[in-house]
């Protein structure tokens, strides 16, 4: 990303790109990120420099007129490339399914989705955050490596509560700085502007259309930066005060034309409940505190706590509340503290009156720095520090109450002349009722536990002094709160203002409730959800990238300069083979589906077969591919011919530049794969795989499932004679989610001549794909099942845990089918959850189970091809399962483990050796 200083411009410059971020902070970084090396000229306007000026700062001045906003501005609001990451804690959780639901005794609440539908977003907004396993709740004490801690918690009205700390790459020892880190991706399609402050947005005459912004530097320099969108992304109190400010085309402001902007300002409530001695914050830590997760890459730290049960919150009408234990400071007997100063001063042989003071302590101190070792060694959490004081706190979500607002000041204006944003934040009673019942709750629940039992404080019975004990969070959300209808929100579900095409928001200022959980890992999520929005629907995404630019894999980018092929529905398709796929499969997709497709012709390599094809059906013939392609330029080659020679098809199709669904496998070596990865690339063409078995029905249904969190975290899934070789590896690696790391396979005879083998693979978070086929002698029972900290599913029957209770209830899966027969949906009753359904989007079609999975993979390849985005099955993952199945079967050969990334020369070799042993012993 390159860097320019407005300063440095010329005065009255105009700016033209095709997307326009303001903010560089976790949020416009986030999406501009996402438009690396892509077709779109992406511009992120930064109001502050590349280090902190307190001239710039000053711009954040508020007017605060309502509950009293205490910390200092400039502790929690940073103006300066990497926006609030600069100083952040780093502190990351996930929002609660609650979170999302309309609650009747809470006003304004609910979200116009679910968690379910931002869960896929939370996984890659970790990466951004420098964030581990994407898992908040009790499966994680399998991956501390320790043991759950006993007694368990009673979680009818209360619930463990984790949160994971951000890590950079640059320095595991700080947060993410998104101006530090996320910045040096090498993409010249993405520019940053420095003293760039947006004074106004234009709009057309009728504010219908988002026009230009105006942007200004404290020394006098202006631009305009014209472009097809623009996205705000400055935090929850500036959004709305730029929104409110830009009223050249509409007197209140954009989007405020139901004088929403500003509203439902909530932060997060945070309170010192308790103050706790050394003896006390000791054994409270024992429990709660922090915790390690070491994985391949880094050593990730969690802090666990407590929140409202979701029972709880429903059947007594609260808001959500968690609680953790806080440190400050370190005490001046603290022995790790006189270890660190002790270690530099013998090294250097510098000994002073201190340096005895701090050896004397060590000595002192012995038992307890030995217990801290034996933490840091076998307990996997850090060494406990005496701190100068503890506390334990309570961070409460707020109601959406429309007093609560953000307007313009008539009195003060900053120094550019904007007005200053006017604060009248509320705080409510139903709060104060949350944090005493939470107070109740944990004295009770601690007593049980044989842990310090607090006394409730008196003061929780008063609201004045319980609002006068609060602090803000600086968490400032809900201003251009997100709503279906333009008369409940600023913003519609795809962040855009109501009324202003082009004009987009992102942050929490967007989130309609606030819950209870810190809000920058939700942040970066639904940035990443507007970015895939906006590159599929309202951006022609160009492909062409620019040839220096190296990219680690290119297998799933159509890169091909062509015709715009949105300009029409109906994609031309291009079929290569003649087989029973094509006959059985694809026509009859393609022929009832003709709204939607249309077949250019085929090709196939045998002309008595090509003659025979084209009478039967009607279908143009074409003597080559190449032919087919000059002559009807199909949208999208479909490739089906006999498996020994697909990849030596695919080799010669990647030549005519068109993007192409080709049947399983590839290739049937992972260097064969590879080689056709890379050919991808450089030719630029997409390649989808018609990978069937993740897309059947029943195994759509179980997404479902897994995604709703049905199961908790699936920890094993076994495919018992069930589904062949890449098939079932591709079934089963979607129910789990960490990546495959070592496989190991071993093979069996039994008596009568039956003979199978069994192979294990083993992934980065522990879980475990257990792959038992080809049986020889005798037919048996085949299934598949998979096992989760929740529940688990054997084929059709589904398994629910009661946290609570220990016991187990099964369901059944009902397909629901109409009078001819075709299948509608699929659906299962669980306890707790009611009915879950998924729907057949092809159910007014005639189509089989395998058809409807073929069906979804080519809309998925027609998406691809029409919006430039990742078809549903890759080469990547297709060069993932032969890998897998490759060293399935040299393993069986000498039963060792083998590691992926798959080493084929190595394993050659290997199988090679051992059977000139094999033959040498046997002589």
């Amino acid at each position: 990303m390159k860097v320019f200083d407005l300063d440095l411009l010329c005065d009255d410059a105009l700016i033209e790109t095709d997307l326009c971020i303001v903010g560089s902070g976790p949020a416009g970084l986030s999406i501009a990120n996402e438009f690396a090396n892509l077709g779109t000229k992406i511009l992120l306007l930064e109001g502050g420099g590349f280090d902190e000026e307190p001239e710039s700062h000053s711009l954040y001045t508020i007017e605060c007129v309502g509950g009293p906003r205490k910390v200092d501005q400039s502790a929690i609001r940073s103006r300066g490339l990497g926006g609030s990451s600069r100083i952040w804690t780093g502190r990351c959780a996930p929002f609660d399914a609650l979170d999302f639901e309309p609650r009747p005794w809470i006003a304004h609440s609910g979200w116009p989705f679910s968690l379910v539908d931002i869960q896929p977003y939370l996984e890659r907004a970790g990466t951004n955050l420098g964030l581990g396993p994407n898992r908040y709740d009790e499966s994680l004490w399998s991956e501390f490596r320790v043991s759950r801690p006993l007694p368990p918690l009673n979680e009818r009205p209360l619930k463990p509560m984790f949160w994971q700390f951000s890590r950079s790459p640059r320095d595991q020892k700080i947060s993410v700085d998104f101006g530090r880190d996320l910045t040096n991706v090498r993409s010249d399609n993405i520019q940053i502007l420095v003293h760039a402050n947006l004074t106004h947005i234009n709009t057309s005459p009728d504010g219908g259309r988002f026009e230009s912004a105006d942007v200004r530097t404290l020394r006098g320099k202006q631009a305009r930066i014209r472009s097809r969108a623009l996205v705000l992304c400055c935090g929850g109190i500036e959004n709305a005060r730029l929104l409110l400010s830009s009223n050249r085309s509409a007197a209140h402001g954009l989007g405020n034309q139901n004088d929403l902007v500003g509203r439902f300002l909530m932060d997060h409530t945070d309170c010192r409940i308790w103050d706790l001695g050394e003896d006390s914050a000791q054994r409270l830590l024992s429990r709660f505190g922090t915790y390690w997760l070491d994985n391949e890459r880094a050593r990730h730290v969690f802090l666990h706590g407590l929140g409202l049960s979701r029972e709880l919150q429903q059947e007594e009408r609260l808001l959500n509340c968690h609680a953790y234990i806080d440190q400050f400071g370190l005490a001046e007997d603290d022995p790790w503290s006189a270890i660190q100063r002790l270690v530099p001063a013998l090294r250097s042989r510098r000994l002073s009156e201190n340096t005895r003071r701090d050896a004397q302590q060590v000595l002192r101190s012995f038992g307890e720095i030995s217990r801290g070792l034996y933490r840091r060694s076998f307990a996997h959490r850090p060494q406990r520090v005496r701190a100068q004081r503890y506390e334990l706190h309570f961070i409460l979500e707020q109601k959406p109450d429309p007093a609560s607002r953000i307007t313009l000041s008539t009195e003060n204006r900053d120094a550019l002349g904007m007005p200053l944003a006017k604060i009248d934040w509320k705080i409510s009673d139903l709060e104060r009722q949350t944090a005493k019942r939470m107070s109740l709750l944990l004295h009770d629940e601690f007593r049980r536990l044989d842990l310090p039992a607090l006394d409730v404080p008196h003061w929780l019975d008063d609201l004045g002094e319980w609002v006068s004990r609060c602090t803000e969070k600086a968490h400032p959300t809900g201003t251009t709160r997100m709503a279906v209808s333009a008369k409940e929100g600023v913003v519609n579900e795809n962040c855009q203002v109501h009324g202003v095409e082009g004009l987009f928001v992102a942050g929490s200022s967007v989130f309609p409730t606030s819950g209870a959980a810190n809000p920058t890992l939700m942040i970066v999520a639904m940035s990443l959800r507007l970015a895939d929005w906006l590159k599929s629907n309202y951006f022609a995404v160009s492909s062409e990238r620019p040839e220096k630019v190296e990219f680690p894999s290119l297998s799933f980018m159509y890169q091909k300069t062509r015709r715009e092929t949105e300009s029409s529905t109906v994609i031309k398709i291009g079929l290569v083979g003649t087989g029973r796929r094509i006959r059985e499969i694809y026509l009859p997709i393609l022929e009832q589906m003709s709204s939607r497709y249309q077949i250019a012709g085929f090709a196939t390599g045998s002309a008595e077969g090509s003659r025979r094809f084209e009478s039967q059906t009607g279908i143009k013939s074409f003597a080559s591919a190449q032919e087919l392609a000059d002559q009807k330029e199909p949208d999208l080659l479909v490739v089906a011919v006999p498996d020994r020679r697909t990849e030596a098809t695919v080799d010669g199709l990647l030549d005519h530049g068109i993007p192409l669904l080709v049947e399983t496998p590839l290739a049937w070596s992972a260097a064969g794969v590879r080689k056709l990865i890379a050919k991808a690339a450089m030719k630029k063409v997409t390649i989808g795989v018609a990978e069937q078995f993740p897309f059947l029905p029943l195994e759509q249904f179980r997404k479902t499932l897994l995604e709703l969190g049905v199961f908790g975290n699936v920890f094993a899934a076994f495919n018992d004679f069930h589904s062949y070789s890449y098939h079932g590896i591709a079934q089963l690696r979607r129910y789990l989610k960490g990546n495959p790391t070592k496989v190991r396979n071993e093979e069996f005879h039994f008596e009568n001549g039956v003979r199978w083998q069994s192979g294990s693979v083993i992934f980065t978070d522990g879980a475990r794909l257990q792959h038992n086929y080809a049986v020889l002698g005798q037919a048996l029972h085949s299934s598949v099942h998979f096992h989760g900290t929740a529940g688990s599913m054997s084929d059709e029957v589904i398994t629910v845990c009661d946290s609570a209770s220990g016991e187990s209830q099964t369901a059944s899966l009902v397909r629901n089918c109409d009078s001819s027969g075709r299948l509608v949906s699929i659906s299962a009753s669980l306890p707790k959850i009611g009915e879950v359904r998924w729907s057949n989007r092809f159910a007014e079609f005639n189509f089989s189970d395998e058809q409807i999975a073929v069906a979804t993979l080519l809309d998925g390849m027609a998406a691809a091809v029409r919006k430039g985005i990742r078809p549903l099955y890759t080469a990547d993952e297709s060069l993932l399962d032969i890998e897998i199945v490759q060293a399935l079967r040299y393993g069986s050969v000498h039963g060792r483990v083998i590691r992926l990334p798959l080493q084929e020369n190595v394993q050659k070799a290997l199988a090679l050796a051992g059977r000139v042993l094999r033959r040498r012993l046997s002589s």
